[in-house]
């Protein structure tokens, strides 16, 4: 399971690893999210890989810092990208980087973005999610208690134009 460690990076060091200085990676990288964005337009022929999950998903080329996995699922208009970071169940750290997610997305996206809180479901034992409207297409992120599997959730998703 992951546990989320190591999202700083080292900046600025000496060959001996003096006076080093640390900055916080971003969760979702802008470049990738505006290549997700664009590549949407073609059902994500870009990122596929040859590789399956044996949820008969196929892997993504992109991968998110410290996702669990990315995956392509669907065909033709049905197509979506999805990428799940797992905690253990009621993780606060699932919070702070839900609304890390959240605040990385409304900037990488720029102020024009809508973005509204998106329907409920009844499945999970707590759910919160925004959604994203975009040129063409809709984003999600997702927050997401499942008692049964003992795991609180995050989902990014991108659903094809």
């Amino acid at each position: 399971m992951n546990n989320h460690v190591g999202r700083n990076v080292l900046l600025g060091c000496s060959i001996v690893l003096l006076n080093c200085s640390t900055a916080t990676a971003a969760l979702l990288p802008c470049d990738d999210v505006a290549h997700l964005i664009a590549d949407s337009a073609n059902q994500f022929s870009s990122i596929k890989s040859t590789e399956q999950y044996d949820t008969g998903t196929t892997k993504s080329n992109i991968q998110l810092p410290d996702s669990k996995n990315c995956e392509i699922s669907g065909s033709g208009k049905l197509t979506t990208f999805r990428c799940v970071w797992e905690y253990v169940l009621g993780d606060e750290q699932a919070k702070t980087d839900f609304n890390q997610y959240v605040a990385e997305a409304q900037h990488c996206l720029g102020e024009t973005t809508a973005i509204r809180q998106d329907q409920p479901v009844n499945h999970p034992d707590s759910y919160l999610s925004y959604l994203f409207e975009l040129d063409g297409t809709n984003g999600r992120i997702s927050l997401k208690d499942k008692s049964q599997l003992n795991q609180t959730f995050i989902f990014f998703v991108i659903e094809s134009r």
